[in-house]
């Protein structure tokens, strides 16, 4: 009742209006295209509901996913600070020739024999890496970065109760 005034004003619907073809046919072509838009329109906000519901899945995703490395650096930084700490604790027991490496090479890298026990041990510990090898059985070695910190805290400490 209401669709057919509107397509009157759109197409002609009488057969002098449209010679060859009946009221019914141009009815049901109508209809037919009237399908034809719906079904183009159900898909079109069907297809965009879907990229919409990609795009909130893939921003929780990195929400979730920033949550989880901040917690987890969060936790690294908590280990690391308790590896110091207990570094510091352990510092006054540590034999004087593993302070003489350390120290040497707090001040930058330094080649030692890969035969030395002592290197050994710091290496086995983590506190120094090998950078390069060098000829001779020798390697070139860096302190760790860790151990750098927790060295300039004991010496700020040390500093600090001198004054």
């Amino acid at each position: 009742r209401f669709i057919l005034p509107i397509l009157k004003d759109i197409a002609p619907l009488t057969e002098q209006d449209l010679p060859g073809y009946s009221y019914a046919a141009h009815f049901a072509l109508t209809i037919l295209f009237s399908l034809i838009a719906e079904t183009l329109t159900f898909e079109l906000v069907a297809w965009m509901y879907l990229k919409l519901e990609k795009f909130i899945e893939r921003r929780k995703l990195r929400k979730e996913l920033a949550r989880k490395q901040e917690i987890e650096s969060k936790e690294i930084k908590r280990i690391q600070e308790k590896f110091i700490e207990n570094f510091i604790l352990a510092w006054p027991l540590i034999a004087p020739r593993y302070k003489y490496f350390v120290y040497e090479l707090r001040r930058g890298h330094k080649g030692y024999s890969d035969t030395n026990s002592a290197i050994n041990y710091l290496r086995q510990q983590g506190w120094i890496h090998p950078i390069t090898e060098l000829p001779y059985s020798h390697c070139l070695y860096r302190l760790d970065e860790l151990i750098f910190e927790a060295l300039n805290r004991i010496e700020s400490a040390a500093t600090a109760t001198d004054s």
